[in-house]
């Protein structure tokens, strides 16, 4: 702990706030080790039997992996996908970790060392999301991947397993037959072949193979062999009202405060000794808990100041009060005059939303978005200050304008792969805007409505991943003159256009 102290105060100072109980597998089970938080203690769980066997770059990795449970807060951030399952959540929580441990750069000679049984993000995950990069490696996205996957698993059947276990009589073995009548041929560790009834078979989770090892998860009973750490909390939940408001901020605070601690300590350091490199760590972690851009905020910002600048014409009328004397006649004659008044208008808020598959990369990313769409269409209809139109496109208009009903979305054809081209979401506008006076006219599916003017075109709000050919001001159709009216939601924004920050939210 010296040896560090002045390396690594991060990992110091979570080292000195923790209260090491040892367990005699009653909470941890097969794992090594584990961590809650009680009292502004950190309880750092561990098996002696178990990390005896480690070498010292294990035992560092291990504590960092700990330390970045809580730092990184994740007791409080997750605890929904624990409710879904404990299992899974925390597989995804580790993976991410892991990978960011391994993906670290370590001053000193402090070397670590991924013990066995860690889990990484798996090949198939990287495959399927390699143009996010690290962007993808998330617990949110991990978890909602796994799930996917186990489901899967789930009604492939115990034949997709490497290895299953016979919980009447503790067999394990490989199943090599599926006989059709609820029974499996299985052949054992020394070779033998028996035969087993399915009902007593459970799936073996093996842990991965190092860095992006294979991924077979199982949505149900299973022995768990993934981790060499447990999420443990939801057990102490039972017993220590860990859900109690009070606690949970002390949580959180206590983890601030450790970073904010770090951080003095460091500086220190260095004004001693300059040049010294020290606190890699505190940097990482700061990194990793910079907030997320909260494009819900952002997007009903937007949406507010456009309904507010847009949603209020004002006009002058004959006053239906005279005034006593008329100020241009030289006889006094009473006289009308004009008054300003406000017209309520209807703004329209046009979605156009990629249905390629690639902006929604789970059933619950899919559900966030919409919910808050669902709001924003409720909120308009009862203020009846505005109505929002959606659109679907990917490489072509697969649905044209179309007024949106609170869970229209349900409906929405959304598929995955195919290429994307926004081009043609302007082409279509500008095919389907009329020239009417000072404004346009739109016609289309039982959707009428007319703009004040060429410059002040319905709020356009593109929603897609942004992998698509760079878009430039010619592309932009009857939109070129009125880009402040564009909002791209988008996962990339080098290709989009206009690129000033007040036209794009940026998510991953």
């Amino acid at each position: 702990m010296n040896y560090i102290s002045d390396k690594e105060p991060l990992i110091y100072l979570f080292l000195i706030n923790c209260d090491f109980v040892e367990d005699d597998g009653k909470i941890l089970g097969n794992s090594p080790a584990g961590v809650a938080y009680k009292d502004r203690r950190v309880i750092f769980y561990y098996s002696s039997e178990q990390i005896e066997k480690f070498s010292k770059e294990e035992l560092y990795y291990l504590v960092i992996h700990e330390a970045f449970h809580i730092l990184k807060k994740h007791h409080a951030r997750h605890k929904d996908l624990f409710k879904k399952s404990m299992m899974l959540a925390n597989m995804a929580e580790d993976a991410a970790i892991n990978h960011e441990i391994n993906s670290m750069k370590f001053g000193y000679e402090l070397k670590v060392k991924m013990p066995e049984g860690g889990i990484t993000p798996p090949k198939e995950f990287l495959r399927e999301f390699q143009r996010m990069g690290n962007d993808a490696i998330e617990t949110f996205r991990l978890f909602a991947w796994m799930s996917k996957k186990a489901e899967e698993n789930r009604q492939k059947g115990l034949e997709s397993f490497e290895e299953v276990h016979n919980k009447k009589t503790g067999e394990r073995g490989q199943i090599t037959q599926n006989n059709g009548n609820g029974t499996f041929q299985v052949r054992k560790k020394d070779g033998s072949e028996v035969t087993m009834n399915g009902e007593d078979l459970i799936p073996v989770i093996k842990p991965s193979k190092g860095e992006g090892g294979s991924f077979t998860p199982y949505n149900g009973e299973a022995i768990y062999e993934v981790s060499f750490d447990k999420h443990i909390e939801s057990e102490e939940q039972k017993e220590e009202n860990f859900e109690d408001l009070r606690n949970e901020i002390e949580r959180q605070n206590f983890a601030d405060n450790i970073i904010e601690q770090a951080t003095k300590i460091e500086e220190k350091i260095k004004s001693k000794h300059p040049g010294k490199e020290v606190g890699n760590l505190t940097r990482k972690i700061k990194e990793l808990n910079k907030p997320k851009v909260n494009w819900r905020k952002q997007l009903k910002k937007n949406m507010n100041t456009f309904i507010t600048n847009n949603s209020y014409l004002k006009d002058k009328v004959q006053s239906p009060v005279n005034y006593p004397w008329d100020p241009r006649s030289r006889y006094g004659i009473l006289g009308k005059h004009a008054i300003e008044i406000v017209h309520k208008v209807t703004s329209y808020i046009i979605f156009a939303i990629d249905t390629s598959g690639s902006c929604f990369y789970s059933e619950e990313e899919m559900k966030t978005f919409f919910t808050e769409l669902d709001f924003a269409a409720k909120e308009l209809n009862f203020s009846r200050t505005g109505k929002i139109l959606t659109m679907q496109w990917d490489w072509n208009i697969r649905e044209g304008l179309k007024e949106y009903k609170r869970g229209s979305w349900k409906d929405f054809n959304l598929r995955g792969g195919g290429g994307t081209n926004p081009n043609t979401i302007f082409q279509y506008l500008s095919e389907k805007a009329t020239s009417r006076g000072s404004g346009y006219l739109f016609d289309v599916n039982g959707v009428r409505f007319a703009t004040k003017n060429k410059k002040e075109l319905p709020y356009l709000v593109i929603l897609t991943d942004g992998y698509f050919f760079r878009l430039g001001e010619e592309d932009l159709g009857i939109y070129k003159n009125n880009p402040k009216n564009i909002l791209w939601i988008t996962r990339d924004k080098s290709n989009i256009y206009p690129k000033e920050k007040e036209n794009y939210i940026q998510y991953t």
